[in-house]
């Protein structure tokens, strides 16, 4: 679903008014709720204001890491549970599909072992230290500086058509004022070398999905909003599945669309120009708000 960017998309500042029109909230989380190191509390209470008239909320994170370990970050910042009915990462999406099709094979994992220990915990796999060994690759963050840098490690895979899970499809996020690469910055140089890549979490329609049943609706609903930063990820899975795209532009966009949000609308031709697009159809975009609040 597109629309021609010679129309406009509207700048809201609050979505107590839309409320008739919302039957379900899919929120993302880095740049929405928080920036990586602490909460924005305007965009929490939005979430609670919802569910407190009936509106269930599901939170969909890109995150590698399992759903327990991504709680517990949350409430490190303050955020408790009543913010959601539930919640679902790609790491656990990735986990589910290893457990479904690749139990008994050879993985090999890509990004920092430390840190997803918990995400590689358990898995029915016989782990394999080169990619070039492995039936399939499970991605979950960098092991260089960029995600081009990982190229030469991956070449041989890539020609032997060794699938890669990747279990969070973020190019990058803002750590406070810090661009940080994510996994999915590795997964589009295997792409670009010829691999097959999996994309466990948005904008896959198997993440929306799962967010959609787990907020108890029909995934024929056409009421739902996917509220995110991205317009990648986020924007272009709500697309995907039918449901409406509500644009944050405090996130991972700030530097680009904030600026442009002076009146009650933004044109997508000057949006598609800003973010150096170069078709001349955008996702369609149901609003953009400087940042999430009620």
């Amino acid at each position: 679903m597109t629309r021609e960017i010679s129309t406009n998309i509207p700048v809201w500042q609050g979505l107590e008014h839309e409320l008739e029109n919302i039957s379900g909230v899919v929120c993302d989380l880095w740049g929405v709720l928080h920036d990586g190191s602490e909460a924005h509390p305007a965009a929490v209470d939005c979430l609670k204001n919802f569910r407190a008239r009936g509106v269930p909320v599901v939170l969909l994170s890109n995150s590698p890491k399992p759903v327990e370990d991504v709680w517990q970050l949350l409430e490190s910042f303050g955020i408790n549970r009543s913010v959601a009915d539930a919640l679902l990462t790609s790491g656990s999406i990735a986990r589910r599909l290893i457990r479904k099709s690749h139990a008994g094979q050879k993985m090999y994992h890509l990004g920092p072992t430390q840190r997803d220990a918990a995400t590689l915990a358990g898995l029915p796999v016989e782990q394999v230290q080169a990619p070039e060994d492995a039936d399939f690759i499970l991605c979950t963050g960098l092991n260089e500086a960029t995600g081009e840098a990982h190229a030469p490690m991956l070449s041989t895979a890539a020609e032997q058509k060794i699938p890669m899970i990747c279990a969070n499809p973020d190019r990058i996020v803002h750590v406070r004022n810090q661009l940080q690469f994510c996994a999915g910055a590795v997964a589009d140089v295997y792409q670009s070398l010829g691999g097959h890549v999996v994309w466990a979490g948005k904008p896959n329609l198997l993440a929306m999905h799962s967010a959609v049943e787990a907020l108890g609706l029909p995934l024929s609903e056409r009421s739902i909003v996917m509220i995110g930063d991205s317009i990648q990820t986020d924007i272009t899975g709500a697309v995907n599945a039918g449901y409406k795209g509500i644009l944050i532009a405090s996130g991972i966009h700030r530097d680009d669309i904030l600026p442009l949000l002076e009146g009650d609308s933004l044109s997508y031709q000057k949006l598609a120009s800003i973010l150096h697009k170069d078709r001349h159809i955008m996702p369609s975009i149901e609003s953009i708000m400087p940042s999430l609040t009620w």
